[in-house]
């Protein structure tokens, strides 16, 4: 990565003039601390996060953040951490797996998401179509995949976690996804949409509300659920925060505390939050969606994120069946290697 980093502070992130500082060491309260973080940017992914940063969870836990400029690749975010660019990736944790199999000690240290989701947006003529033929979004999966063949869908790169978790999605309902449909890989979110837009594809694969959520908001795309992960991959992780064995070593307590300032917006927005701080944290993440369309992203994310903060065992082999869909040789990473619960497990 060559992009400049891009310093954040919370208080200018609110939108103040100014930065502030985040805290001081007065009253034996520990020193401000600084993580570097890599990220995707305001995805509604990033919802945890920046609330954090909105609510001032970081303030209190005297951290500042300083966000890279985002990106879309898992393993990019990885390797920022990785070549000592960043203190900790908010990621997917299939790009821990790749990174250890390739030699690179990347770790696991805090789960934002379990569970894992999918959804189309479609486009409303697509919608009638379906609709003309009897299937609508409350009809059986096996019917709604079907119903899939012939179209042309957007989705990520090859690779990508969510290209893999579809192309597995629509095998286990009898659909070929190299013959009984063209998927078209677009890597940026912009061009994505746009597709949509134009009516270049039918549809846009992503995970829920992920990349949809901006179409949705625009009248663009009409969102259908179609795997709640409950029983294909049951628990597998979705974002994470990942580090290196260097970053732990260098940074422990400013580590710890940052999960801690995660942790604490986290649960806040699964017990709900209130009209006004859910105004607040709208004028962030989605300022020209509907209210309708905001609260419908809100409600999908809290679902998925009223797990533990630590990964288990369990999740981390849901992960790596996913991670080896990807791959076309079989990865083997143990979940002793990719997953450091020890900051996770003094989170109260």
């Amino acid at each position: 990565m060559t992009a400049a980093v891009l310093a954040i502070s919370l208080a200018a992130c609110a939108g103040s003039a100014e930065p502030a500082a985040t805290g001081s060491a007065e009253g034996g309260a520990s020193a401000t601390e600084t993580i570097r973080l890599a990220n995707f940017g305001t995805f509604p992914n990033a919802m945890p996060l920046m609330w954090a940063i909105e609510g001032g969870y970081f303030d209190k836990q005297n951290v500042k953040v300083e966000l890279l400029p985002a990106m879309l690749n898992a393993t990019d975010m990885v390797n920022a951490v990785m070549n000592d660019e960043a203190d900790l990736a908010m990621t997917a944790p299939s790009a821990i797996a790749f990174a250890r199999s390739a030699g690179r000690p990347a770790v696991n240290v805090g789960t934002v998401m379990m569970g894992y989701s999918l959804e189309i947006g479609f486009t409303p003529e697509t919608v009638a179509k379906l609709e003309a033929k009897g299937i609508t979004k409350d009809s059986p999966l096996k019917e709604r995949v079907e119903a899939l063949k012939g179209m042309t869908l957007g989705s990520f790169t090859a690779g990508s976690s969510t290209d893999a978790a579809f192309r597995y999605l629509v095998k286990e309902n009898g659909v070929d996804p190299d013959h009984d449909m063209t998927l078209q890989p677009i890597a940026d979110q912009a061009a994505q949409v746009a597709a949509l837009r134009a009516k270049r594809i039918d549809g846009l694969v992503a995970t829920a509300p992920g990349n949809v959520t901006a179409a949705a908001a625009n009248g663009t795309a009409i969102t259908w659920d179609f795997w709640t992960g409950d029983k294909l991959l049951p628990k597998v992780g979705m974002i994470i925060f990942a580090g290196s064995e260097e970053s732990i070593k260098k940074k422990p307590e400013a580590i710890q505390r940052f999960l801690e300032a995660v942790s604490e917006a986290r649960a806040d927005i699964v017990a709900g939050l209130s009209a006004e701080d859910s105004a607040k944290l709208k004028k962030v993440m989605g300022a020209d969606m509907p209210d309708g369309v905001w609260q419908t992203t809100l409600d999908s994310l809290s679902k998925l994120m009223g797990e533990p903060f630590t990964m288990t065992d369990a999740s981390w082999e849901s992960t790596m069946t996913l991670v080896n869909l990807q791959s076309d040789t079989p990865i083997k990473v143990p979940a002793s290697e990719a997953i450091n619960n020890t900051f996770a497990e003094l989170i109260k």
